[in-house]
């Protein structure tokens, strides 16, 4: 007679959606930018299902700009509620970024690091 394995109870899942501890380290390689990055977990299939629902083309960017604005707030948000830690240039300096700055740095640094955590740039 053999053994009975019981397996471990199942935790519930929380309310909130877990996190995984998949993260991507983005160089900034920029003229006279040293060993600056920013690190951000990856972000879910829920966040870009929920990102996608507020796409807009072209036409609707020209006669709604409200939408526009809803779209960019929603992948700001994303970058921040994901980011984790990161140095930048700033005044000259190398300066830690905290999440707050996120909004500060140019676009296309964040174009990038969006698309570097959406999975449409293949991992360095």
């Amino acid at each position: 007679m053999g053994w009975l394995v019981v397996p471990p109870p199942i935790t519930p899942k929380s309310e909130e959606n877990m996190k995984f501890d998949i993260t991507k380290k983005i160089p900034l390689e920029y003229d006279d930018w040293t060993d600056c990055w920013l690190e951000f977990r990856l972000i879910t299939f829920g966040e870009i299902k929920e990102l996608m629902g507020k796409r807009i083309t072209a036409d609707e960017i020209e006669n709604n700009p409200q939408k526009n604005i809803e779209a960019t707030n929603q992948t700001l948000k994303i970058l921040e509620d994901n980011f984790i830690n990161g140095f930048a240039m700033s005044e000259g300096k190398r300066t830690e970024v905290k999440k707050e700055d996120i909004k500060d740095l140019p676009i296309e640094v964040l174009t990038s690091c969006f698309k570097a955590i959406s999975g449409e740039i293949p991992p360095k």
